[in-house]
């Protein structure tokens, strides 16, 4: 009994002074060091994003991502980051995780398309909220700054088709009519597929999905005819309008082997959203900066849900000089059940937020990487990442802003 008493009275107190006293300590050890700064949301001058500089540095490529969608601060900070990026360094492309030749379509239209419009046909659904207007609006008042797309189709609109109609046009008429015809039906196909999925009995989904394959098949044929006679030789065509139409081709090609996989693999989707981006960066864009916009699964540098590698690993492999990842993370949130949820221990959001008083702070993962103080051995165990799943977070990014509470927008 007495040693429980003497382990009570002079062993516990030390246990739990080292228990609470880690979250000052971590603030003070932050602070000193600049490795969390603070980001305020409401600050328009974009003042406060001045530490981006150090941060990015000579980087031509940042990708941002996101734990989840349709969350209003994230949309708004991604406004004042591009904005940033944009006006002091110099990075004059945008790409979305969203439609390739929707995006395409409408950077090339700006002039006659309002930026709301503009929004609502290209972007995936999860990103269609007010907040992220004003990112279409710097590219209406720039005309050196563009917002494009690497990923499979976002909407039903048919705008893209006939943009590109009227490319190919100009050289045959037969081809372009023969394009219009099967791509304003990528709709309908998508939708062929979804009612694949719907249907319970086996032996009825896979005849389904055989007739399905059988017009895939049939389309990627045709698209194949005009992609060969449009580059038998470009007379006809500008440079830029022979390269985005030969593009948005094999776009639909690789979009048809997708839907008419019924695995659908994610990694798939994310090695063709890596070869449109590095067409960007090497082919069409070889002297600019790109910031690009995406979930936290595709963009960070580790990703153990799926075989195969993600976007940002794919990256990782190819241009390791030239790029970073910031992820965009929340302790606390309402959910899509309308509940609020707050994250445990067991996320590495929890460490976090331990170690900063800020609603909003950017903490710069490298800096933590490379100084020996106890926040990196936190941060070196492995647990789970908002959007990523169990990892070390030293490994999945260069730096990552959590915010103190989020909200689900309304939209």
């Amino acid at each position: 009994m007495s040693n429980l008493i003497l382990f009570i009275c002079f062993i516990c107190p030390f246990v739990v002074c080292n228990v609470n006293c880690f979250s000052q300590h971590s603030i003070d050890a932050v602070a000193n060091n600049e490795v969390v700064h603070e980001i305020m949301l409401e600050d328009k001058s974009n003042g406060d994003l001045s530490f981006l500089k150090t941060v990015v540095g000579n980087k031509r490529i940042v990708l941002i991502g996101e734990e989840g969608h349709r969350v209003p601060e994230f949309n708004e900070l991604n406004t004042q980051i591009i904005s940033f990026l944009h006006k002091e360094l110099g990075f004059n492309i945008l790409i979305y995780e969203s439609g390739f030749n929707e995006l395409a379509c409408v950077s090339f239209l700006r002039d006659t398309i309002e930026s709301e419009t503009a929004m609502n046909t290209t972007l995936h659904g999860v990103w269609r909220t007010s907040s992220v207007i004003p990112q279409f609006e710097i590219q209406k008042q720039d005309s050196n700054f563009y917002v494009f797309g690497i990923d499979f189709p976002s909407s039903a609109c048919k705008r893209s088709s006939y943009y590109f109609y009227n490319i190919i046009n100009n050289k045959s008429h037969e081809t372009a009519n023969d394009f219009l015809a099967i791509d304003t039906t990528m709709f309908s196909f998508l939708i062929n597929q979804v009612n694949c999925e719907k249907i319970i009995n086996d032996s009825e989904k896979e005849a389904a999905y055989n007739s399905l394959k059988s017009e895939g098949l049939e389309k990627t044929n045709i698209y194949n005819n005009v992609l060969l006679s449009i580059t038998k030789g470009n007379n006809n065509y500008n440079k830029l309008d022979s390269l985005f139409t030969t593009r948005a081709i094999i776009n639909r090609i690789a979009y048809i082997k997708w839907l008419t996989d019924e695995k659908r693999s994610f990694r798939y989707r994310d090695s063709i959203m890596f070869s449109n981006l590095e067409w960007y960066i090497n082919e069409v864009f070889p002297n600019e900066k790109f910031i690009v916009i995406a979930h936290n699964a595709h963009i960070s540098k580790k990703y153990n849900q799926y075989k195969g590698s993600s976007l940002g690993e794919l990256i990782a492999n190819k241009n390791s000089n030239e790029y970073m990842v910031i992820l965009k993370n929340y302790f606390s949130g309402y959910n899509k059940a309308g509940g609020d949820s707050v994250k445990t221990n067991i996320f590495v959001e929890y460490d976090l937020n331990s170690m900063t008083n800020n609603d909003v702070s950017y903490f710069d993962l490298n800096r933590i990487a490379n100084n020996n103080f106890s926040v990196k051995k936190h941060l070196k165990r492995k647990k789970y990442v908002g959007g990523v799943g169990k990892g070390k977070i030293l490994e999945l990014a260069e730096g990552i802003i959590l915010f103190k509470k989020v909200t689900l927008s309304n939209e």
